[in-house]
């Protein structure tokens, strides 16, 4: 079992599956004992830090309960996980063996590449030992009293490791690589005289003598203007080197390393996956796709499927994203069949919940413009036309925006560089075969992946003088293709390498037929995988390629559901899964405590053909669609009810699948019903994700494609309709309302009429028509509560409290929120009753209830921070920011407002026209008594917070400035705005 807090904090299986830890504060637990490095903490320090103020009735106990459930964790993870977890009478502590933690790796790695004298292994062993940071150190707890040294001890290192790698680099002369990343880090790290001097000897290397003196001179004088200090004798002699133009500039580097320095944390944004897997070689192509990017803004890999190209990319990405001040983020192709949807995926993985109506790529624009970003696209062949397309347009549109893109083709756009991946290297022949020698005694690239894997299947594994030949005549048959390796390592656990060169070459003779010399790379995996193929029993073959229609994974009963039949009983199912994780065909994966599994993609396209050849990839992909389609159903079904987080959660997993299912639908003329009714069913899936536009797409295509007058037409006509007045896009919303309703009035369908209805009150109250809107939602109420639905009786009636409440009508609204509240806690519905709290909590701010409001609006966010709703989660923060301006913590609310600006214009819109007013006058008032400094400084502190630390932000502590509190500095709320 291995720990690591490199990142978040995080707990692997010694397979490498990650282990769920329940509870924030169980979670913290574990941090609070990663923290102590294995020393025993007392049961009242760990009592302190887990509830500090707030303690439970019986602390003792409540701690036990908290250590119970962290035993039985890792208990039911790995067997004798729970005993790590030691106690004694004064408290408890961590038991593990050095090399358990991410840490120990990390500073191993270090320790080895400063022992090496060679300068590109030991830039190669810093680089490997940085990639091991997920993100900033105990990044989910960095914050608390007892992780906060213990970052920021962890953060000095790497920092310190950066400068190490850096000076390595300088000696190996990158400079000209070097001079923008240390940019980078000098402004974040403006007082560390070591970055700087690194920094100025690397431009005055690159020619640029004039820009070296210039920095020494702006850190001296903010030295002395903020320490009373002058540059350290160092500095101050390699300023005066520079000015002489010494020679021994541009020679070697005489400057040491130091262990320890001033504290500086660093910061990391972006979302590339954490490496699980060792990287193997690759210096040199690692390098050149550097040297690319810092020429070109458009560079893509090219390779034929498992050559290696999407994880050379990942390692690039991961040692340039300090280059990107808004960081690298990957966007993977693989699971979108639907050109129409790459724009949707690209803004999905930025984590962008665009609600506007402008189409999707100005939307996607207008977020990236002045933003310095590495955007890494991934298997981009099979829509190479639209990643083509996009990556000109995004080109064209964004200077600041670099793009490192993946495929088995070139793109083919102005301006791109091209860089076809090579296999692994293998060890040269020493001319005696022509084929099968090998020169010297170090391993090949090759090879080294080879035993790296294999010894993950069989500890112990290692090369040797009696292997290394057979390993090197291996890798060549396999042509130094990584996917090739690894599959071959995977049969090590039931075959000696001699008999695993054994099957390949009987195999190889017969595939290449002489023509060993020339068989190309592609033929060389598809052999491997048809030798993996044929290793499989004649029903793991079937489930093979029967699973190769669900696009990202799935789980046991989906396969048993949509595989079984035709030579596969659903009993059986188990064991063949079972059989293709061994093979390392399937790989098993934990989503939502639930275990799902996936193939990798090249073996999942490798499946697909063979479904093809057996005739069945029809049939199966309806199987695949009817599956589908029937979790959708019993989700909208189980929606508004206990459980919600979950079915949210297991859908956002499906995603991929859903995508695939509803565009089997759309392309299938006996589907687009399904696909209609699809749509409409995961109406609340598109609202609380906030995919509004991908919403829209799946009904409007189904509506183009199928005019036929059925119940599915009129509900996805009503959900269409209910998407685009949520993105306030009303002059497209009008007319669908309007055929919705003729259409349902015919059809008797009076689900769709209430809906209709109420969408109608909901335009008028988005569009400040007060009114209007009761008229409207009166009507709507009672068409729900005719039909007997009482929870769409309490979603209409929250708006009709909201419009009552800014009428003035506050004891009409009181009831109605009362009411609406009531009818969501009796059926365990959390999502909407966020809702009408968030509503609620304006009324009462409104009339002066500043504690009510604030108590109202928290529970609010509680309740909606299981679901992804940036939508609800922003009109919060924004209600907060009110309150806080409203106590006269105009520091708070400014920087809320920073923050929920960002998060506004990720969702491509603002608040509803009838709130709008309140945000403006709130800012103008924040602005007034802080000032215009303050208050920009406030703005770009809260546009940089993450999420989770907005949320905390937002709703701070029992003794914060926002929690509920009486005194001089209570400002009256605004007054209300217009409406008519």
């Amino acid at each position: 079992m291995r720990f690591g807090v490199l990142g978040q904090v995080q707990v692997w299986t010694t397979e490498g599956d990650l282990v769920p830890v329940p509870e924030t504060k169980v979670r913290a637990l574990l941090a609070d004992l990663l923290a102590r490095q294995g020393g025993m903490v007392s049961v009242d320090q760990l009592v302190d830090d887990l509830w500090d103020d707030d303690l439970p009735a019986n602390p003792t106990s409540a701690l036990q309960l908290k250590v119970s459930r962290l035993r039985h964790a890792l208990e039911h993870a790995e067997p004798g996980g729970g005993d790590l977890v030691g106690s004694r009478p004064s408290g408890y502590r961590l038991a593990l063996e050095p090399g358990q933690t991410d840490v120990d790796a990390f500073t191993g790695q270090v320790a080895r590449a400063r022992q090496s004298a060679d300068l590109h292994e030991r830039a190669a062993m810093l680089a490997e030992a940085l990639a091991l940071w997920r993100g900033p150190a105990y990044a989910d707890f960095a914050d608390t009293d007892f992780a906060r040294p213990a970052a920021q001890r962890l953060e000095e290192q790497r920092l310190t490791v950066l400068e190490a790698l850096a000076e390595t680099r300088l000696e190996l002369g990158e400079h000209g690589l070097l001079i923008g990343e240390l940019s980078e880090l000098v402004t974040r790290h403006p007082l560390r005289e070591r970055l700087l001097a690194l920094q100025m000897r690397a431009l005055y290397r690159a020619g640029r003598q004039s820009d070296a003196l210039a920095g020494y001179a702006r850190f001296r004088e903010r030295l002395a203007e903020e320490l009373g200090l002058d540059p350290g004798p160092e500095l101050v002699g390699l300023h005066q080197a520079i000015l002489e133009q010494d020679p021994a500039l541009m020679a070697g580097t005489d400057m040491t390393v130091p262990e320890e320095r001033h504290v500086g944390v660093s910061h990391r944004v972006g979302r590339l996956p954490a490496e699980v897997t060792s990287f193997i070689g690759r210096h040199s192509e690692v390098t050149r796709v550097k040297r690319l990017l810092s020429d070109a803004r458009i560079v893509t890999l090219t390779g034929v499927g498992g050559v290696g190209k999407t994880r050379l990319a990942l390692r690039v990405a991961v040692e340039t994203q300090d280059e990107f001040p808004a960081g690298a983020w990957l966007v993977e192709l693989s699971t979108v069949e639907n050109p129409g949807l790459l724009v949707h995926k690209v803004s999905e993985a930025l984590e962008i919940q665009d609600r506007s109506s402008r189409p999707a790529l100005e939307v996607l624009v207008d977020f990236l413009r002045g933003k310095r970003l590495l955007l890494l696209l991934d298997n981009c062949e099979h829509l190479i036309n639209g990643c083509a397309l996009l990556a000109a347009s995004l080109a064209r549109s964004l200077p600041d925006l670099t793009i490192l893109s993946t495929s088995r083709q070139a793109l083919c756009v102005a301006g791109e560089q091209v860089l076809a991946v090579p296999a692994l290297a293998l060890a040269e022949t020493d001319g005696t075969d022509g084929t099968d020698g090998v020169a010297g005694t170090e391993e090949s690239e090759a090879v080294q992946l080879f035993a790296e894997r294999a010894s993950a299947m069989v500890p112990g594994f290692a090369v040797t003088d009696a292997n290394r030949l057979t390993l090197e005549q291996i890798c060549r048959r396999l042509d130094g293709i990584p996917l090739a390796i690894e599959l071959a390592a995977a049969r090590i656990k039931v075959l000696s390498v001699n008999q695993l060169l054994e099957r390949l070459d009987d195999r190889f003779r017969l595939l290449t037929e002489g023509r060993r010399m020339t068989l190309p790379r592609q033929q060389t995996l598809r052999a491997m995988l048809d030798w993996s193929y044929n290793l499989c029993t004649e029903q793991e073959r079937l489930l093979w390629a029967r699973v190769s229609v669900f696009v990202d994974g799935m789980d046991l009963e989906a396969a048993e559901s949509v595989c079984s039949g035709d030579g596969i009983e659903p009993d059986q199912v188990i064991d063949l899964v079972t059989g293709l994780v061994d093979k390392s065909v399937l790989v098993r994966e934990e989503r939502v405590q639930q275990a799902r599994y996936r193939l990798l993609e090249t073996v999942r396209q490798y499946g697909r053909d063979r479904l093809r050849e057996l005739g069945d990839e029809s049939r199966l992909k309806r199987l695949h669609r009817d599956w589908y389609r029937e979790l959708v159903r019993r989700a909208e079904s189980q929606w508004l009810g206990p459980g919600q987080a979950e079915l949210f959660s297991r859908l956002r997993g499906e995603l991929g699948n859903l995508r695939a299912a509803l565009d089997c639908c759309v392309t299938e003329p006996d589907g687009v019903q399904v696909g209609l009714t699809m749509a409409a069913d995961l109406y609340f899936y598109w609202i609380a994700s906030g995919a509004l536009r991908e919403g829209r797409h799946w009904c409007e295509l189904g509506l183009a494609r199928d005019d036929t007058p059925t119940i599915a037409r009129a509900r996805a006509l009503s959900v269409d309709a209910r998407l685009a007045t949520l993105q306030n896009d009303f002059a497209a919303a009008e007319p669908v309302i309007h055929e919705g309703q003729i259409l349902a009035r015919r059809l008797g369908d009076e689900r769709s009429l209430a809906m209709l209805t109420h969408l109608r009150g909901l335009g008028a109250l988005f569009q400040s028509d007060l009114p209007e809107a009761v008229v409207l939602f009166e009507q709507a109420r009672r068409q729900y509560l005719e039909m007997n639905d009482p929870i769409g009786a309490a979603l209409v009636q929250m708006y009709l409290a909201t419009a009552h409440a800014h009428l003035d009508h506050h004891e009409e609204a009181v009831t109605l929120f009362a009411d609406s509240v009531s009818t969501y806690e009796a059926h365990g519905e959390e999502w909407l009753r966020s809702y009408a709290l968030c509503m609620s909590g304006i009324r009462a701010w409104r009339v002066g209830d500043v504690a009510g409001a604030y108590e109202l609006v928290r529970e609010a966010i509680r309740l909606r921070r299981p679901f992804n709703d940036r939508l609800g989660l922003a009109m919060c923060m924004d209600v907060m920011a009110w309150i806080a301006a409203h106590k006269g913590d105009d520091e708070r609310a400014a920087t809320l407002l920073g923050a929920v600006g960002v998060m506004w214009h990720s969702l491509g819109g603002s608040l509803f026209g009838y709130l709008t007013g309140y945000h403006q006058q709130c800012e103008a008032m924040t602005h007034d008594r802080l000032g215009s400094t303050r208050f920009e400084a406030a703005l770009r502190k809260g546009a940089e917070l993450h999420i989770d630390a907005l949320i905390e932000l937002a709703l701070g502590d029992a003794g914060s400035p926002m929690a509920p509190r009486a005194g001089p500095a209570e400002q009256a709320p605004p007054s209300a705005p217009h409406t008519r």
